[in-house]
């Protein structure tokens, strides 16, 4: 049997605290959210039909994943326009239009106050 790679993902809660979490290459962010007991709503099920799994990443990771085949589309920038607004940064992300790859071990997704359940 082939054993899926891993990376680490650290999710920071608002207050500071963290969870690390060994996320299987491939998977896409919201599984990892769903895995881990993350407290982000994640609404629409990964439909991009709203925000409440934004996240904002440090600045390399982000740059990472915008200069490979998953760089923020025309919609989820609308989404995100509609849905997160005054609360997104300039590295936010929807965590359900991300996918996990090896290039992505040691990424901190910082969780903003409005996004837990």
């Amino acid at each position: 049997m082939c054993e899926k790679k891993s990376v680490e993902i650290i999710f920071v809660y608002p207050d500071g605290s963290k969870k690390v979490c060994n996320a299987n290459v491939g998977d896409n962010m919201l599984q990892v959210i769903r895995k881990n007991h993350i407290p982000m709503a994640c609404s629409c099920g990964g439909a991009l039909a709203c925000g409440s799994c934004h996240g904002t990443l440090d600045q390399p990771f982000f740059d990472k994943i915008e200069d490979s085949d998953q760089a923020m589309s025309e919609t989820e920038e609308e989404t995100m326009e509609y849905f997160v607004n005054d609360d997104a940064t300039d590295t936010s992300r929807l965590c359900c239009q991300v996918d996990v790859r090896e290039e992505l071990n040691g990424m901190h997704i910082y969780i903003p106050k409005n996004t837990s359940d």
